[in-house]
C-alpha cells in the first residue's frame, strides 16, 4: 500500500523478511511476547524499518473449554484446530480450552490436507467448524461442516452443512 507515495507493509516476519526488512532483537522478543499471550503481531513497515506492531486477538468464549470438555465426555476422538494464526498464539488458545492438537499458520490448501490426512482419513467421519473465507474449502471437505454465522463470512456460511446463529446471549444447554 502507498501512504503520501511511501511504500506501507503490513503483514507478518515473513513479509518483513522477504522485504528485507530486519526484525532485530527487541522486535523479536516483542512479537514472541505477545504471541505467547494468545496475540496475533501484526507488523507495519516500509521499505527500510519496522515503525509499529499492531497485536489483535479472538477473544475466546468463556463456554469454549466447557464445550470441548463435553465433547470428549461424548467419545470424540480428536478435538484439533486448524488456523492460519502463529505457533504461538494458537498453542495459547488450545492449552486455553484443552485442545488435543493445533496445526497453526496455515493457508486454507493447508487446512483442507491437514483435515483430510491427519483426520478424515485416519477416523472416517470428521466435522469441521469454521467461520471465514480461509475455513470454507476444509468446511467442504467435512463429512459434517458448521459454520458460526454471526461472526461468520458468506462463504463459510454458503458452504457449511449447518449455519450456527446466535448473538452469544441465548441460553446454552449442557450436553447429556
Amino acid at each position: 500500500m502507498k501512504i503520501d507515495g511511501e511504500i506501507i507493509l503490513i503483514g507478518n516476519r515473513k513479509l518483513m523478511l522477504e522485504n528485507n526488512i530486519s526484525l532485530g532483537e527487541d522486535i523479536e522478543k516483542h512479537l514472541q511476547t505477545e504471541e505467547e499471550k494468545g496475540q496475533t503481531a501484526v507488523i507495519v513497515g516500509n521499505t527500510e524499518k519496522v515503525l509499529g506492531i499492531i497485536s489483535i486477538a479472538d477473544i475466546v468464549r468463556e463456554d469454549a473449554k466447557k464445550l470441548v470438555s463435553n465433547l470428549k465426555k461424548v467419545e470424540q476422538k480428536k478435538i484439533v484446530m486448524l488456523t492460519g494464526d502463529n505457533k504461538r498464539a494458537a498453542k495459547a488458545i488450545a492449552e486455553e480450552i484443552g485442545l488435543d492438537a493445533f496445526y497453526a499458520e496455515l493457508l486454507p490448501e493447508d487446512k483442507v490436507k491437514v483435515f483430510k490426512m491427519n483426520y478424515k482419513e485416519k477416523y472416517g467421519m470428521a466435522a469441521m467448524v469454521g467461520d471465514g473465507v480461509n475455513d470454507a474449502p476444509a468446511l467442504a471437505s467435512a463429512d459434517f461442516g458448521i459454520a458460526i454465522g454471526a461472526a461468520g463470512t458468506d462463504v463459510a456460511m454458503e458452504t457449511a452443512d449447518v449455519v450456527l446463529m446466535s448473538d452469544g446471549n441465548k441460553k446454552t444447554y449442557p450436553m447429556p
